[in-house]
């Protein structure tokens, strides 16, 4: 076990770990050894029998025993699960919905410019009158 990281988590436990330590804790806690060893760690504390403790053996036993079930199926469903950036999905939505309303707009308009106007048809001309001549008796 890497002193440098127990002296990390020592300090974490304590709220005194400042910015840069944290970041630090961070970026090792990025690799899958390191939180091996943090649950390593963790159990390691929670099988500890302490004096001041009062209770059932059998009870702190099941929970363990629970809590490792729980832990090593996070560790399956880590495995499992692939992350997604749902802000990359998002953005590629609208920017698809946004480029489908420029080409109809476009295309519409396009469509609406060079369509020919229709000539507006007036009435037909009304026939050429014979001249009436005038009447007689």
């Amino acid at each position: 076990m890497d002193p440098n990281f127990n002296n990390l988590i020592g300090k974490y436990l304590n709220g005194s770990l400042s910015s840069r330590e944290l970041q630090q804790l961070n970026s090792l806690l990025q690799k899958k050894e390191r939180l091996d060893e943090l649950e390593q760690m963790i159990l390691a504390e929670l099988r500890q029998d302490h004096p001041a403790e009062e209770g059932d053996p059998q009870l702190r036993n099941a929970i363990l025993e629970k809590l490792e079930k729980q832990m090593a199926m996070h560790d399956d469903e880590q495995a499992a699960v692939i992350p997604v950036n749902t802000t990359r999905r998002r953005l590629g939505r609208f920017l698809a919905a946004a480029s489908v309303f420029v080409l109809m707009a476009g295309g519409s308009w396009l469509f609406l410019r060079h369509t020919a106007p229709q000539e507006k048809k007036l009435a037909a001309p009304a026939p050429a009158q014979k001249k009436i001549l005038p009447g007689c008796n």
